[in-house]
């Protein structure tokens, strides 16, 4: 079985290897140029789709620098070559599809020639990275956006301006977001943002996503006197009005104190008008008091002035008493 495989291997090697023509069997899904060169951007993943006719006895994915085949397939039974784990995945499927998957690029992986190989004809693709690619990555989960600079060389610097265009009119404005956490990566040869003498800088701004949201997402990224945008955002986001405005203290302390003024004011004309009613409510009760004293005065007097008169009238009773007897 292994000196099979071997074989099989082998073979698909030399055949990759002598630059076999494109035939009818083999053919890879070509999303550059007609020379098969496309950029891509660093950091994602990238998928080369080979088309192959069906009842192949043998197929393979290869570096065209490399003697190991990335993964080969041998009857439908597939296997990724153990060296590659981490670096390749693959998908299969008899009917004529064989899917070759870089994760995550880098620039080492610029130039390199991927072959799709059926021993007879083979198909390749040369892979083109770009740097200076800012990238955008969503969590609407945590409701934020990610941006990154792409691989860049650690003698340029690099800010983000961040736009947000209409959905309905496609109309882009500069927008001034909450920063949640900016940072800068090192990067190295065996790291997914580079190789040496390389950084990749991180911002991420806090978003609300929504399907009624009115606005896309993008980034500008300046890099030194060059600048490059992003792909817009896959989600839409609500922002309110005011987000987009820069709040500009002079005018604002102005208006508080404005309104501190007219408060004021409006709490002294209150206090007066409260002051003045209390006055005559007090004034009002004291002469209701007065009177009430007078009348009970008046009663008093007038009660005095009976009891005295009939003190001083004849008591006729005694009189008559003093008559019978």
């Amino acid at each position: 079985m292994i000196w099979q495989r071997l074989a099989i291997t082998t073979l698909l090697t030399i055949c990759a290897r002598l630059n076999l023509t494109t035939g009818g069997n083999i053919s890879i899904q070509k999303l550059g140029n007609q020379t098969g060169e496309m950029s891509y951007e660093c950091g994602r993943n990238v998928t080369l789709t080979c088309n192959f006719k069906k009842r192949r006895f043998a197929i393979s994915w290869m570096n065209a620098i490399d003697v190991i085949p990335i993964v080969k397939c041998s009857q439908n039974n597939c296997f990724l070559t153990p060296d590659y784990e981490g670096q390749y995945r693959f998908t299969y499927d008899r009917q004529g599809i064989f899917n070759l998957t870089v994760i995550q690029i880098t620039k080492e992986d610029n130039g390199r020639k991927l072959i799709c190989s059926d021993g007879t004809d083979s198909d390749s693709e040369i892979i083109k990275v770009t740097d200076y690619q800012p990238l955008l990555f969503e969590d609407t989960i945590s409701g934020t956006v990610r941006a990154i600079s792409g691989c860049i060389s650690q003698d340029t610097e690099v800010s983000f301006k961040w736009i947000k265009m209409s959905v309905s009119s496609g109309i882009e404005e500069e927008k001034t977001p909450t920063i949640h956490a900016n940072y800068t990566r090192r990067c190295s040869n065996d790291s997914d943002c580079g190789y040496d003498q390389q950084v990749q800088y991180t911002e991420i701004i806090s978003a609300k996503s929504s399907d009624n949201g009115n606005y896309f997402l993008k980034i500008l990224a300046v890099y030194g006197n060059e600048s490059k945008e992003s792909y817009s955002t896959a989600y839409k986001y609500i922002f309110e009005d005011h987000d987009n405005e820069r709040i500009d203290i002079a005018p604002v302390i102005g208006q508080v104190a404005v309104v501190v003024g007219v408060v004021g004011v409006v709490g002294v004309i209150l206090g007066f008008i409260l002051l003045v009613a209390r006055y005559f409510v007090l004034k009002r009760r004291k002469q209701r008091e007065k009177e009430n004293v007078r009348q009970m005065n008046t009663k008093e007097n007038t009660q005095n002035m009976l009891l005295k008169r009939r003190d001083t009238q004849p008591n006729h009773c005694l009189k008559n008493k003093a008559i019978y007897e």
